[in-house]
Protein backbone atom coordinates (compact mmCIF):
# COMPACT_ATOMS: atom_id res chain seq x y z
CA UNK A 1 0.00 0.00 0.00
CA UNK A 2 3.16 2.26 0.15
CA UNK A 3 3.41 2.32 -3.19
CA UNK A 4 0.76 5.09 -3.18
CA UNK A 5 3.11 7.49 -1.03
CA UNK A 6 4.89 10.16 -2.85
CA UNK A 7 8.47 8.37 -3.78
CA UNK A 8 10.94 10.48 -2.76
CA UNK A 9 8.77 12.49 0.08
CA UNK A 10 10.02 13.31 3.60
CA UNK A 11 6.79 11.25 5.09
CA UNK A 12 8.34 8.22 2.54
CA UNK A 13 11.57 7.99 3.82
CA UNK A 14 10.49 8.57 6.99
CA UNK A 15 8.25 5.64 6.50
CA UNK A 16 10.63 3.13 4.84
CA UNK A 17 13.68 3.55 7.97
CA UNK A 18 10.66 2.66 9.85
CA UNK A 19 10.23 -0.57 7.63
CA UNK A 20 13.90 -0.98 8.13
CA UNK A 21 14.46 -0.74 11.57
CA UNK A 22 11.18 -2.76 12.89
CA UNK A 23 9.92 -4.25 9.61
CA UNK A 24 6.68 -4.32 7.37
CA UNK A 25 3.24 -3.71 9.26
CA UNK A 26 2.20 -6.97 7.48
CA UNK A 27 0.04 -8.33 9.57
CA UNK A 28 -3.83 -10.03 9.32
CA UNK A 29 -5.82 -10.16 11.61
CA UNK A 30 -8.46 -12.77 12.26
CA UNK A 31 -11.75 -12.12 14.29
CA UNK A 32 -13.57 -15.09 15.85
CA UNK A 33 -17.13 -14.07 17.08
CA UNK A 34 -17.79 -15.81 20.58
CA UNK A 35 -13.83 -17.18 20.39
CA UNK A 36 -13.27 -15.75 24.13
CA UNK A 37 -15.98 -18.68 25.25
CA UNK A 38 -13.72 -21.50 22.91
CA UNK A 39 -10.38 -20.72 23.93
CA UNK A 40 -9.38 -24.16 22.70
CA UNK A 41 -10.74 -23.69 19.18
CA UNK A 42 -9.04 -19.96 19.00
CA UNK A 43 -5.87 -21.77 20.18
CA UNK A 44 -6.04 -24.58 17.81
CA UNK A 45 -6.70 -22.02 14.69
CA UNK A 46 -3.77 -20.04 15.64
CA UNK A 47 -1.50 -23.33 15.56
CA UNK A 48 -2.82 -24.52 12.29
CA UNK A 49 -2.30 -20.69 10.83
CA UNK A 50 1.17 -21.09 12.21
CA UNK A 51 2.48 -24.06 10.24
CA UNK A 52 2.12 -21.88 6.98
CA UNK A 53 5.39 -21.43 5.87
CA UNK A 54 4.23 -17.73 4.94
CA UNK A 55 3.82 -17.13 8.44
CA UNK A 56 5.89 -16.29 10.67
CA UNK A 57 4.38 -16.13 14.14
CA UNK A 58 0.29 -16.06 15.79
CA UNK A 59 -0.56 -14.49 18.69
CA UNK A 60 -3.80 -14.61 20.31
CA UNK A 61 -5.29 -13.36 23.69
CA UNK A 62 -4.24 -16.55 25.45
CA UNK A 63 -0.69 -15.89 24.47
CA UNK A 64 -0.23 -12.69 25.71
CA UNK A 65 -1.84 -13.74 28.70
CA UNK A 66 0.70 -16.12 29.31
CA UNK A 67 3.02 -13.73 28.34
CA UNK A 68 1.77 -10.72 30.82
CA UNK A 69 1.74 -12.79 33.50
CA UNK A 70 5.22 -14.26 33.12
CA UNK A 71 6.26 -10.61 33.76
CA UNK A 72 3.88 -10.13 36.88
CA UNK A 73 1.82 -8.00 35.15
CA UNK A 74 -1.22 -7.26 37.71
CA UNK A 75 -4.24 -9.86 36.81
CA UNK A 76 -6.39 -6.47 36.36
CA UNK A 77 -4.42 -4.55 33.86
CA UNK A 78 -4.07 -7.98 32.16
CA UNK A 79 -7.73 -8.01 30.01
CA UNK A 80 -7.31 -4.42 30.45
CA UNK A 81 -4.24 -3.89 28.02
CA UNK A 82 -5.46 -6.54 25.36
CA UNK A 83 -9.44 -5.14 25.44
CA UNK A 84 -9.49 -3.32 22.22
CA UNK A 85 -6.68 -4.68 20.85
CA UNK A 86 -7.26 -9.10 20.56
CA UNK A 87 -10.23 -9.33 22.26
CA UNK A 88 -13.52 -7.46 23.16
CA UNK A 89 -15.12 -8.64 26.01
CA UNK A 90 -18.24 -7.01 25.53
CA UNK A 91 -19.13 -8.70 22.02
CA UNK A 92 -17.63 -11.74 23.39
CA UNK A 93 -15.09 -11.61 20.21
CA UNK A 94 -11.51 -13.07 19.98
CA UNK A 95 -8.70 -12.12 17.79
CA UNK A 96 -5.64 -14.25 16.15
CA UNK A 97 -2.76 -11.58 15.16
CA UNK A 98 -0.99 -13.28 12.12
CA UNK A 99 2.40 -12.22 11.01
CA UNK A 100 3.47 -12.93 8.12
CA UNK A 101 7.34 -14.01 6.84
CA UNK A 102 9.40 -12.39 4.35
CA UNK A 103 7.67 -15.46 2.35
CA UNK A 104 4.51 -14.45 3.14
CA UNK A 105 4.93 -10.61 2.39
CA UNK A 106 5.68 -11.74 -1.70
CA UNK A 107 3.18 -13.56 -1.79
CA UNK A 108 0.06 -12.65 0.21
CA UNK A 109 -2.69 -13.83 -2.50
CA UNK A 110 -1.07 -17.08 -1.35
CA UNK A 111 -1.08 -16.66 2.39
CA UNK A 112 -4.33 -14.78 2.66
CA UNK A 113 -5.88 -17.87 0.87
CA UNK A 114 -4.15 -20.30 2.92
CA UNK A 115 -5.39 -18.79 5.91
CA UNK A 116 -8.71 -19.05 4.75
CA UNK A 117 -8.26 -22.97 3.90
CA UNK A 118 -6.82 -23.44 7.77
CA UNK A 119 -9.98 -21.53 8.96
CA UNK A 120 -12.67 -24.28 6.75
CA UNK A 121 -10.60 -26.84 8.06
CA UNK A 122 -11.48 -25.84 11.86
CA UNK A 123 -15.22 -24.87 10.29
CA UNK A 124 -14.82 -21.30 10.44
CA UNK A 125 -16.15 -20.34 6.90
CA UNK A 126 -19.58 -17.97 7.57
CA UNK A 127 -20.17 -15.09 9.63
CA UNK A 128 -18.58 -16.38 12.73
CA UNK A 129 -14.86 -15.02 11.12
CA UNK A 130 -13.43 -12.29 9.66
CA UNK A 131 -10.21 -11.30 8.01
CA UNK A 132 -8.66 -8.05 7.97
CA UNK A 133 -5.56 -6.07 7.41
CA UNK A 134 -3.68 -5.10 4.43
CA UNK A 135 -2.45 -8.12 3.00
CA UNK A 136 -6.15 -9.01 2.92
CA UNK A 137 -7.32 -5.92 1.18
CA UNK A 138 -3.73 -5.98 -1.17
CA UNK A 139 -4.75 -9.07 -2.10
CA UNK A 140 -8.35 -8.67 -3.15
CA UNK A 141 -7.29 -5.50 -5.04
CA UNK A 142 -4.50 -7.74 -7.44
CA UNK A 143 -7.32 -10.14 -7.59
CA UNK A 144 -9.69 -7.45 -9.12
CA UNK A 145 -6.47 -6.04 -11.09
CA UNK A 146 -6.33 -9.69 -12.54
CA UNK A 147 -6.81 -10.11 -16.30
CA UNK A 148 -8.94 -13.19 -15.04
CA UNK A 149 -11.43 -11.12 -12.86
CA UNK A 150 -11.72 -8.52 -15.58
CA UNK A 151 -12.35 -10.84 -18.58
CA UNK A 152 -16.12 -10.76 -18.17
CA UNK A 153 -15.73 -6.85 -18.55
CA UNK A 154 -13.09 -7.44 -21.32
CA UNK A 155 -15.47 -9.42 -23.56
CA UNK A 156 -19.01 -7.35 -23.13
CA UNK A 157 -16.27 -4.17 -24.03
CA UNK A 158 -15.31 -6.39 -27.35
CA UNK A 159 -19.09 -7.37 -27.78
CA UNK A 160 -20.36 -3.66 -27.82
CA UNK A 161 -17.29 -2.73 -30.01
CA UNK A 162 -18.33 -5.70 -32.76
CA UNK A 163 -21.82 -4.50 -32.86
CA UNK A 164 -20.67 -0.78 -33.54
CA UNK A 165 -17.84 -1.86 -35.91
CA UNK A 166 -20.65 -3.96 -38.01
CA UNK A 167 -23.02 -0.75 -37.47
CA UNK A 168 -19.93 1.23 -39.75
CA UNK A 169 -19.02 -1.27 -42.27
CA UNK A 170 -22.00 -3.91 -42.82
CA UNK A 171 -20.00 -6.52 -43.71
CA UNK A 172 -18.63 -9.35 -40.92
CA UNK A 173 -15.09 -10.54 -42.52
CA UNK A 174 -13.77 -6.80 -42.31
CA UNK A 175 -15.30 -6.61 -38.81
CA UNK A 176 -13.74 -9.10 -37.68
CA UNK A 177 -10.66 -8.72 -39.26
CA UNK A 178 -10.37 -5.23 -37.53
CA UNK A 179 -11.76 -6.30 -34.00
CA UNK A 180 -8.48 -8.94 -34.44
CA UNK A 181 -6.48 -5.73 -34.93
CA UNK A 182 -6.83 -4.28 -31.90
CA UNK A 183 -6.43 -7.43 -29.92
CA UNK A 184 -3.25 -8.14 -31.35
CA UNK A 185 -2.34 -4.26 -30.30
CA UNK A 186 -3.67 -5.06 -26.52
CA UNK A 187 -1.56 -8.14 -26.91
CA UNK A 188 1.64 -6.17 -28.08
CA UNK A 189 0.93 -3.11 -25.56
CA UNK A 190 1.03 -5.92 -22.28
CA UNK A 191 3.85 -7.62 -23.90
CA UNK A 192 6.21 -4.35 -23.96
CA UNK A 193 4.71 -3.30 -20.69
CA UNK A 194 6.19 -7.01 -19.44
CA UNK A 195 9.39 -6.74 -21.25
CA UNK A 196 10.01 -3.17 -19.92
CA UNK A 197 9.81 -4.85 -16.65
CA UNK A 198 6.25 -3.28 -15.33
CA UNK A 199 3.46 -5.13 -13.45
CA UNK A 200 -0.08 -4.99 -14.37
CA UNK A 201 -2.17 -3.64 -11.25
CA UNK A 202 -5.98 -2.68 -10.97
CA UNK A 203 -5.10 0.37 -12.53
CA UNK A 204 -3.81 -0.65 -15.48
CA UNK A 205 -6.71 -2.99 -16.10
CA UNK A 206 -8.41 -0.01 -17.49
CA UNK A 207 -5.38 0.07 -20.37
CA UNK A 208 -6.44 -2.53 -22.77
CA UNK A 209 -10.24 -1.21 -23.35
CA UNK A 210 -7.91 2.47 -23.94
CA UNK A 211 -5.82 0.44 -26.59
CA UNK A 212 -9.10 -1.12 -28.01
CA UNK A 213 -10.68 2.43 -27.93
CA UNK A 214 -7.61 3.97 -29.62
CA UNK A 215 -6.90 1.65 -32.06
CA UNK A 216 -11.13 1.34 -33.38
CA UNK A 217 -10.93 4.79 -33.81
CA UNK A 218 -8.31 5.15 -36.11
CA UNK A 219 -9.26 2.15 -37.87
CA UNK A 220 -12.49 3.27 -38.47
CA UNK A 221 -11.06 6.89 -39.60
CA UNK A 222 -8.46 4.94 -41.61
CA UNK A 223 -11.80 3.42 -43.64
CA UNK A 224 -13.93 6.18 -44.08
CA UNK A 225 -11.09 8.20 -45.66
CA UNK A 226 -10.32 5.61 -48.28
CA UNK A 227 -14.13 5.31 -49.12
CA UNK A 228 -13.85 8.88 -49.42
CA UNK A 229 -11.34 8.65 -51.80
CA UNK A 230 -12.70 5.76 -53.57
CA UNK A 231 -12.77 7.25 -57.09
CA UNK A 232 -8.72 8.19 -56.85
CA UNK A 233 -6.95 5.72 -59.07
CA UNK A 234 -5.23 4.64 -56.14
CA UNK A 235 -8.02 4.85 -53.16
CA UNK A 236 -5.48 3.26 -50.34
CA UNK A 237 -2.80 5.49 -51.23
CA UNK A 238 -4.82 8.99 -51.67
CA UNK A 239 -6.61 8.07 -48.31
CA UNK A 240 -3.30 7.38 -46.24
CA UNK A 241 -1.77 10.75 -47.53
CA UNK A 242 -4.88 12.79 -46.41
CA UNK A 243 -5.08 10.77 -43.21
CA UNK A 244 -1.82 10.31 -41.53
CA UNK A 245 -1.57 13.52 -40.36
CA UNK A 246 -4.82 14.42 -38.49
CA UNK A 247 -4.24 10.54 -36.81
CA UNK A 248 -0.70 11.37 -36.24
CA UNK A 249 -1.94 15.14 -35.03
CA UNK A 250 -4.56 13.12 -32.52
CA UNK A 251 -2.19 10.48 -31.11
CA UNK A 252 0.53 12.83 -30.05
CA UNK A 253 -1.89 15.19 -28.42
CA UNK A 254 -2.81 12.18 -26.63
CA UNK A 255 0.73 10.58 -26.10
CA UNK A 256 1.13 14.00 -24.16
CA UNK A 257 -1.70 14.01 -22.15
CA UNK A 258 -1.25 10.31 -20.71
CA UNK A 259 2.44 10.98 -20.39
CA UNK A 260 2.21 14.16 -18.37
CA UNK A 261 0.62 12.10 -15.56
CA UNK A 262 4.13 10.92 -15.30
CA UNK A 263 4.76 14.13 -13.23
CA UNK A 264 3.46 12.87 -10.46
CA UNK A 265 4.95 11.15 -7.56
CA UNK A 266 1.96 8.18 -6.76
CA UNK A 267 4.12 5.34 -8.53
CA UNK A 268 0.32 3.49 -9.93
CA UNK A 269 -0.08 6.96 -11.70
CA UNK A 270 3.84 7.10 -13.11
CA UNK A 271 2.66 3.90 -14.34
CA UNK A 272 -0.25 4.27 -15.98
CA UNK A 273 1.12 7.23 -17.78
CA UNK A 274 3.88 5.52 -19.47
CA UNK A 275 1.87 2.46 -20.32
CA UNK A 276 -0.68 4.33 -21.50
CA UNK A 277 1.50 6.19 -23.69
CA UNK A 278 3.21 3.11 -25.13
CA UNK A 279 -0.46 1.26 -25.64
CA UNK A 280 -1.06 5.27 -27.91
CA UNK A 281 1.78 4.97 -30.01
CA UNK A 282 0.94 1.03 -30.65
CA UNK A 283 -2.44 1.86 -31.31
CA UNK A 284 -1.49 4.15 -33.91
CA UNK A 285 0.67 2.03 -35.45
CA UNK A 286 -1.74 -0.80 -35.90
CA UNK A 287 -4.72 1.15 -37.35
CA UNK A 288 -2.45 3.52 -39.70
CA UNK A 289 -0.16 0.81 -40.45
CA UNK A 290 -2.61 -2.62 -40.61
CA UNK A 291 -6.12 -1.13 -41.52
CA UNK A 292 -5.00 -1.08 -44.61
CA UNK A 293 -4.13 -4.40 -45.12
CA UNK A 294 -7.03 -5.75 -44.33
CA UNK A 295 -8.91 -3.05 -46.93
CA UNK A 296 -6.85 -4.81 -49.68
CA UNK A 297 -7.97 -8.13 -48.69
CA UNK A 298 -11.45 -6.52 -48.38
CA UNK A 299 -11.89 -3.30 -50.33
CA UNK A 300 -14.23 -0.63 -49.28
CA UNK A 301 -17.95 -0.24 -50.76
CA UNK A 302 -19.07 3.24 -50.23
CA UNK A 303 -22.76 2.24 -50.49
CA UNK A 304 -22.50 0.37 -46.86
CA UNK A 305 -19.86 2.27 -45.36
CA UNK A 306 -21.94 5.44 -45.11
CA UNK A 307 -25.17 4.06 -45.52
CA UNK A 308 -25.55 5.03 -41.30
CA UNK A 309 -26.27 8.83 -42.57
CA UNK A 310 -29.35 7.55 -44.25
CA UNK A 311 -30.80 7.16 -40.62
CA UNK A 312 -28.75 10.15 -38.97
CA UNK A 313 -29.77 13.76 -40.71
CA UNK A 314 -26.44 14.88 -39.66
CA UNK A 315 -26.75 17.84 -42.48
CA UNK A 316 -29.78 19.16 -40.77
CA UNK A 317 -27.88 18.63 -36.85
CA UNK A 318 -24.90 21.04 -38.92
CA UNK A 319 -27.05 23.70 -40.26
CA UNK A 320 -29.27 24.42 -36.70
CA UNK A 321 -25.73 24.79 -34.88
CA UNK A 322 -24.32 27.33 -37.58
CA UNK A 323 -28.03 28.76 -37.79
CA UNK A 324 -28.03 29.32 -34.08
CA UNK A 325 -24.10 29.63 -33.62
CA UNK A 326 -24.63 32.69 -30.56
CA UNK A 327 -27.48 30.89 -28.81
CA UNK A 328 -25.22 28.11 -28.50
CA UNK A 329 -22.16 29.72 -27.54
CA UNK A 330 -23.57 32.19 -24.97
CA UNK A 331 -25.31 28.82 -23.54
CA UNK A 332 -21.72 26.77 -23.65
CA UNK A 333 -19.85 29.91 -21.85
CA UNK A 334 -23.04 30.41 -19.19
CA UNK A 335 -22.68 26.07 -18.75
CA UNK A 336 -19.11 26.41 -18.52
CA UNK A 337 -19.15 29.36 -15.98
CA UNK A 338 -21.32 27.53 -13.08
CA UNK A 339 -19.62 24.55 -13.65
CA UNK A 340 -16.67 25.68 -13.37
CA UNK A 341 -17.06 28.02 -10.48
CA UNK A 342 -17.11 24.23 -8.65
CA UNK A 343 -13.25 23.99 -9.58
CA UNK A 344 -12.36 26.00 -6.37
CA UNK A 345 -14.56 23.08 -4.25
CA UNK A 346 -12.35 20.27 -5.69
CA UNK A 347 -10.86 18.09 -3.32
CA UNK A 348 -8.46 14.64 -3.22
CA UNK A 349 -9.17 11.60 -1.34
CA UNK A 350 -6.57 8.27 -1.23
CA UNK A 351 -8.08 5.09 0.58
CA UNK A 352 -7.23 1.74 -0.72
CA UNK A 353 -10.74 0.74 0.54
CA UNK A 354 -13.07 2.95 -1.52
CA UNK A 355 -11.62 0.91 -4.80
CA UNK A 356 -13.33 -2.87 -2.83
CA UNK A 357 -17.01 -3.61 -3.58
CA UNK A 358 -19.23 -1.89 -1.01
CA UNK A 359 -20.63 -5.48 -0.71
CA UNK A 360 -18.27 -7.18 -1.35
CA UNK A 361 -16.67 -10.03 1.92
CA UNK A 362 -13.29 -7.84 2.56
CA UNK A 363 -14.81 -4.46 2.85
CA UNK A 364 -17.58 -6.40 5.06
CA UNK A 365 -14.77 -7.96 7.23
CA UNK A 366 -12.78 -5.40 7.81
CA UNK A 367 -15.94 -2.86 8.82
CA UNK A 368 -17.06 -5.83 11.36
CA UNK A 369 -13.44 -6.13 12.59
CA UNK A 370 -12.87 -2.63 13.45
CA UNK A 371 -16.51 -2.16 14.69
CA UNK A 372 -16.20 -5.70 17.17
CA UNK A 373 -12.40 -5.75 17.51
CA UNK A 374 -9.94 -3.10 17.32
CA UNK A 375 -8.78 -0.46 14.33
CA UNK A 376 -6.59 -1.52 11.59
CA UNK A 377 -4.87 2.00 11.16
CA UNK A 378 -2.16 2.98 13.63
CA UNK A 379 -0.01 5.94 13.65
CA UNK A 380 3.55 4.94 14.56
CA UNK A 381 5.43 7.09 17.04
CA UNK A 382 9.83 5.94 16.97
CA UNK A 383 11.23 7.14 19.75
CA UNK A 384 15.01 7.54 19.65
CA UNK A 385 17.08 7.51 23.63
CA UNK A 386 20.29 7.80 21.35
CA UNK A 387 23.60 6.94 22.25
CA UNK A 388 23.50 7.60 26.22
CA UNK A 389 23.50 4.71 28.46
CA UNK A 390 19.91 5.08 30.12
CA UNK A 391 19.09 2.21 32.25
CA UNK A 392 15.97 -0.41 30.46
CA UNK A 393 13.23 0.70 33.14
CA UNK A 394 13.40 4.38 32.80
CA UNK A 395 13.25 4.20 29.05
CA UNK A 396 10.06 2.11 29.77
CA UNK A 397 9.00 4.72 32.28
CA UNK A 398 9.40 7.15 29.44
CA UNK A 399 7.63 5.20 26.99
CA UNK A 400 5.15 5.34 29.40
CA UNK A 401 4.58 8.41 29.41
CA UNK A 402 4.46 9.23 25.86
CA UNK A 403 2.00 6.42 25.39
CA UNK A 404 -0.31 8.36 28.24
CA UNK A 405 0.03 11.33 26.59
CA UNK A 406 -0.91 9.86 22.87
CA UNK A 407 -3.64 8.28 24.99
CA UNK A 408 -5.00 11.61 25.63
CA UNK A 409 -6.03 12.62 22.38
CA UNK A 410 -9.98 11.29 21.52
CA UNK A 411 -9.15 9.91 18.30
CA UNK A 412 -6.86 7.33 19.64
CA UNK A 413 -8.45 4.17 20.52
CA UNK A 414 -5.31 2.12 21.90
CA UNK A 415 -1.43 1.76 22.46
CA UNK A 416 0.46 -0.58 22.52
CA UNK A 417 4.96 -0.62 23.25
CA UNK A 418 7.27 -3.03 24.93
CA UNK A 419 6.15 -1.04 28.32
CA UNK A 420 2.86 -2.86 27.82
CA UNK A 421 4.36 -6.17 28.75
CA UNK A 422 5.54 -5.17 32.26
CA UNK A 423 3.87 -4.15 35.25
CA UNK A 424 2.47 -1.08 36.21
CA UNK A 425 5.28 -1.02 39.68
CA UNK A 426 8.24 -3.12 39.13
CA UNK A 427 9.57 -5.30 42.00
CA UNK A 428 10.87 -3.07 45.13
CA UNK A 429 13.48 -6.14 45.01
CA UNK A 430 16.59 -4.85 42.72
CA UNK A 431 17.03 -8.68 42.65
CA UNK A 432 13.87 -9.87 41.30
CA UNK A 433 13.46 -6.67 38.90
CA UNK A 434 16.84 -8.10 37.94
CA UNK A 435 15.77 -11.42 37.51
CA UNK A 436 12.53 -10.18 35.62
CA UNK A 437 14.49 -7.83 32.91
CA UNK A 438 16.71 -10.77 32.24
CA UNK A 439 14.50 -12.97 32.08
CA UNK A 440 12.77 -10.71 29.29
CA UNK A 441 16.04 -10.56 27.67
CA UNK A 442 16.10 -14.03 27.34
CA UNK A 443 12.61 -14.90 26.74
CA UNK A 444 11.06 -12.11 24.38
CA UNK A 445 14.79 -9.93 23.67
CA UNK A 446 13.52 -10.46 19.61
CA UNK A 447 10.17 -8.39 19.56
CA UNK A 448 8.56 -5.76 17.11
CA UNK A 449 8.74 -3.17 19.42
CA UNK A 450 12.77 -2.30 19.91
CA UNK A 451 15.62 -1.90 17.47
CA UNK A 452 19.02 -1.02 17.32
CA UNK A 453 20.13 -2.37 20.38
CA UNK A 454 17.01 -1.15 22.11
CA UNK A 455 18.13 2.90 21.01
CA UNK A 456 14.95 2.85 19.43
CA UNK A 457 11.35 1.90 20.72
CA UNK A 458 7.91 2.03 19.01
CA UNK A 459 4.87 3.06 20.53
CA UNK A 460 1.50 1.77 17.90
CA UNK A 461 -1.55 3.81 18.35
CA UNK A 462 -4.73 2.47 16.41
CA UNK A 463 -6.94 5.56 15.67
CA UNK A 464 -10.80 5.13 16.02
CA UNK A 465 -12.70 5.12 12.09
CA UNK A 466 -15.39 7.12 13.79
CA UNK A 467 -13.28 9.47 14.41
CA UNK A 468 -14.47 12.95 13.44
CA UNK A 469 -10.93 14.04 12.36
CA UNK A 470 -8.93 12.97 8.93
CA UNK A 471 -5.80 11.28 10.14
CA UNK A 472 -3.49 13.58 8.85
CA UNK A 473 -5.38 16.37 11.29
CA UNK A 474 -4.72 13.59 14.34
CA UNK A 475 -1.23 13.11 13.15
CA UNK A 476 -0.20 16.78 12.93
CA UNK A 477 -1.89 17.35 16.39
CA UNK A 478 0.05 13.91 17.67
CA UNK A 479 2.93 15.88 16.21
CA UNK A 480 2.07 18.76 18.58
CA UNK A 481 1.29 17.26 21.34
CA UNK A 482 4.45 15.14 21.74
CA UNK A 483 6.80 17.99 20.78
CA UNK A 484 9.85 16.25 21.09
CA UNK A 485 12.72 16.28 18.10
CA UNK A 486 13.25 12.50 19.23
CA UNK A 487 10.19 11.13 18.61
CA UNK A 488 9.25 10.64 14.80
CA UNK A 489 5.69 9.56 13.88
CA UNK A 490 4.76 8.04 10.79
CA UNK A 491 2.18 4.96 9.69
CA UNK A 492 0.72 4.19 6.28
CA UNK A 493 -2.97 5.46 6.96
CA UNK A 494 -1.67 9.25 8.00
CA UNK A 495 0.71 8.94 5.53
CA UNK A 496 -2.37 8.21 2.63
CA UNK A 497 -3.96 11.42 3.79
CA UNK A 498 -0.78 13.36 3.89
CA UNK A 499 -0.04 12.48 0.51
CA UNK A 500 -3.80 14.00 -1.00
CA UNK A 501 -1.98 17.09 -1.20
CA UNK A 502 0.65 15.80 -3.26
CA UNK A 503 -1.87 14.08 -5.91
CA UNK A 504 -3.62 17.18 -6.06
CA UNK A 505 -0.65 19.39 -6.75
CA UNK A 506 0.35 16.65 -9.49
CA UNK A 507 -2.98 16.49 -10.83
CA UNK A 508 -3.18 20.30 -11.66
CA UNK A 509 0.34 20.00 -12.57
CA UNK A 510 0.39 17.23 -15.13
CA UNK A 511 -3.24 18.93 -16.38
CA UNK A 512 -0.93 22.43 -17.14
CA UNK A 513 1.67 20.72 -18.69
CA UNK A 514 -0.44 18.96 -20.86
CA UNK A 515 -2.49 21.82 -22.11
CA UNK A 516 0.52 24.45 -21.97
CA UNK A 517 2.33 21.30 -24.98
CA UNK A 518 -0.88 20.71 -26.72
CA UNK A 519 -1.33 24.44 -27.60
CA UNK A 520 1.99 24.92 -28.77
CA UNK A 521 1.47 21.33 -31.01
CA UNK A 522 -1.91 23.34 -32.24
CA UNK A 523 -0.54 26.58 -32.99
CA UNK A 524 2.56 24.70 -35.08
CA UNK A 525 0.10 22.38 -36.70
CA UNK A 526 -2.45 24.85 -37.93
CA UNK A 527 0.48 27.62 -38.12
CA UNK A 528 -1.97 30.31 -36.47
CA UNK A 529 -1.79 31.11 -32.60
CA UNK A 530 -5.26 32.32 -32.93
CA UNK A 531 -6.24 28.85 -34.57
CA UNK A 532 -4.24 27.17 -32.10
CA UNK A 533 -5.89 28.77 -29.27
CA UNK A 534 -9.44 28.10 -30.16
CA UNK A 535 -8.74 24.71 -31.56
CA UNK A 536 -7.90 24.33 -27.60
CA UNK A 537 -11.54 25.35 -26.64
CA UNK A 538 -13.05 21.86 -27.16
CA UNK A 539 -10.28 20.86 -24.41
CA UNK A 540 -11.03 22.85 -22.12
CA UNK A 541 -15.03 22.72 -22.26
CA UNK A 542 -15.42 19.36 -20.75
CA UNK A 543 -12.83 19.94 -18.35
CA UNK A 544 -13.97 22.80 -17.09
CA UNK A 545 -17.49 20.79 -16.90
CA UNK A 546 -17.11 17.23 -15.90
CA UNK A 547 -14.54 18.39 -13.07
CA UNK A 548 -16.67 21.65 -12.15
CA UNK A 549 -20.02 19.23 -11.59
CA UNK A 550 -17.17 16.86 -9.20
CA UNK A 551 -16.60 20.16 -7.28
CA UNK A 552 -19.80 21.06 -6.85
CA UNK A 553 -21.23 17.74 -5.44
CA UNK A 554 -18.28 17.35 -3.36
CA UNK A 555 -17.29 14.12 -5.03
CA UNK A 556 -13.05 13.74 -4.13
CA UNK A 557 -10.59 13.49 -7.04
CA UNK A 558 -8.97 9.85 -6.15
CA UNK A 559 -6.57 8.22 -8.41
CA UNK A 560 -8.98 7.08 -11.16
CA UNK A 561 -10.15 10.49 -11.61
CA UNK A 562 -6.98 11.80 -11.75
CA UNK A 563 -5.70 9.75 -14.73
CA UNK A 564 -9.07 10.96 -16.67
Amino acid sequence: IETWLPKDSDVRIVYDRFKAEFGAEEVVLVAVQGGLDQPSLVEATASRIESLPTVRQCWTPQRLKSILHEFKVEPAEVDKRLNGLLMNSEKNVAGVLVLLSDTGIKNRAGTVQGIREKLEYNQLTGSEVQLAGAPVVIAELDRLGSQKNNKKFFIITLLISLGLLYYSFREWKKTLATLGLTIWAINLTTAMIYLGGGEMNFILGALSVMVMVFTLAISIHVHHYVASCIDEPDPLAAALKIAWKPCVLATLTTTIGLFSLTVSEIGPVIQFGYAASVGTFVSLITGLGLTPAVLTIWPVDPKTVHSGGKRWDFQSCANWLIDHSGRVSIATIILVMITGVGLFNLRTKIDPLDFLPSQGRVIQDVRAVQNDLTELDSIEAIVDFGDKDIPFIKKVEHIRKLEALIQQHPAVRHTMSLASFFPKQFPESPFETARLLSHAQSAHGDNDFTSDGERLWRISARISSDADLPQDQVYDELTAMIDDPNVILTGVAPLLRRAQNQIFTGFWESFSMAFVIITVVMIVSLRSIKAGLVAMVPNLTPICIVFGILGWYQIPIDIGIMMT
